[in-house]
């Protein structure tokens, strides 16, 4: 099993270019840019102007009182992925 394992590295390591594993030089003059370029796009935050219902049953009521689909969003875990 060991044997496998060495040669599959092996040769995903052999396959890297050495350019490639170089990483930007990070200067004062380019912060602006870097923080533009990270933070999130009014549009990519547009989900915070939703007015989520936390409860699941008062979603199911307000989705009746409504006539309008409800979107159940489950998700496994602490919310901000802090686990």
């Amino acid at each position: 099993m060991l044997l496998p394992l060495l040669l599959l590295t092996t040769s995903l390591a052999t396959q890297v270019p050495e350019a490639s594993l170089e990483l930007p030089e990070l200067r004062r003059e380019d912060l602006a840019r870097w923080r533009s370029h990270v933070r999130p796009t009014a549009k990519e935050l547009a989900f915070e102007q939703i007015d989520w219902i936390p409860e699941f049953a008062a979603g199911v009521r307000e989705s009746e009182r409504l006539g309008k689909p409800m979107l159940f969003w489950a998700m496994n875990g602490h919310p901000l992925g802090c686990t």
